[in-house]
């Protein structure tokens, strides 16, 4: 969802663009002046700040993230079982995105609530949590919860 929304953001900024470069060459006739350069500028920096932050992904959280906290909350405190629930180490995962090829991203439960500081110091405890993955990014979306996006290569 969050993929769709970027492109369908960046095909728009794209044509919006476009029109707008048109208009200007029509209206003055004078390729020299650099005002047309603004929008195609706007694009690039908008661009880059949707990824950068992830938007496209905090959007799509926002909408989902109710239904798989209840599922995750269930197996943490009840010990529901669910297909999508996994456990790793001392954390416990509901699968969010089945991703592509060897990537997926997973809502991870931390009862501690410090799973990203974990993270940017490069803890060992992390990373035997997650013996054969690897995080490649993590998003906190709220207290005790976390996104990640994790790589795991089969041996």
């Amino acid at each position: 969802m969050g993929a769709l929304f970027f492109i369908s953001v960046f095909i728009f900024l794209v044509i919006a663009n476009l029109a707008v470069f048109v208009a200007a060459l029509i209206e003055k006739w004078n390729v020299k002046s650099i005002l047309f350069l603004l929008p195609l500028a706007f694009s690039v920096l908008s661009s880059f700040f949707i990824l950068k932050y992830s938007v496209s992904e905090r959007i799509a959280l926002k909408l989902e993230f109710s239904r798989y906290k209840s599922e995750l909350d269930d197996f943490v405190r009840n010990g529901t079982e669910n297909e999508n629930i996994r456990s790793f180490g001392d954390y416990a995962g509901i699968i969010w995105d089945a991703g592509f090829l060897d990537n997926y991203s997973v809502i991870i439960f931390d009862e501690n609530n410090n799973l990203d500081e974990l993270y940017k110091s490069g803890d060992k405890k992390l990373s035997e949590s997650f013996s054969a993955d690897r995080i490649i990014h993590l998003l906190k979306i709220q207290d005790n919860y976390f996104r990640c996006n994790i790589y795991s290569h089969l041996f």
